[in-house]
């Protein structure tokens, strides 16, 4: 047998599947790498991208609650704000007991108690409406009694013991 035919071409071959061993090793296995790392950074694009978006949502809506707040811990935004409700259900605020503030994380109560002298449905219309109210106010308790041995006070009226709590947030 004579190899010396062959030997040009076994050479070739070899060098052939050398080439593609190398080329394998060294370009395929490095771009698979490069190509994993990029989908890595694209996943962590895409979930930064998700993160943006509920900032986003959760900043608009921190925007909202701002608007819905009161401007500072002062009582007489408060006061300001339930006067004309109370009007509205025909009821007068003749006094009004300030609490001491309570502090949370972000935000603080500004509690107020009333006395008020009303009829049961003067209460619920009240009520209605300081819950509903656009302001962050907040029915935190409410005491009923009657008022049948109070001379002048008229048949079902009921001495009432409010107390609401606004919603101020700090400024971050």
């Amino acid at each position: 047998m004579d190899f010396t035919k062959y030997q040009n071409k076994a050479i070739f071959i070899l060098v052939f599947l050398l080439v593609c061993f190398i080329g394998y090793n060294l370009v395929l296995k490095y771009n698979q790498t490069k190509i994993a790392s990029v989908k890595e950074e694209i996943e962590k694009e895409k979930k930064k991208g998700e993160l943006l978006i509920d900032i986003s949502i959760l900043d608009r809506k921190m925007k909202t609650f701002r608007s819905r707040s009161f401007p500072s811990t002062e009582i007489t935004p408060l006061l300001d704000m339930i006067t004309p409700l109370a009007k509205e259900c025909g009821i007068a605020i003749e006094t009004f007991s300030p609490r001491p503030l309570s502090h949370k994380e972000g935000f603080a109560y500004i509690p107020l108690e009333i006395p008020l002298r009303c009829g049961y449905h003067q209460v619920g219309k009240f009520i209605s409406l300081l819950e509903s109210n656009k302001e962050l106010i907040r029915v935190q308790s409410v005491r009923l009694g009657k008022l049948d041995d109070i001379e002048g006070a008229g048949v079902g009226m009921l001495q009432v013991n409010l107390t609401l709590n606004g919603l101020y947030l700090f400024e971050e």
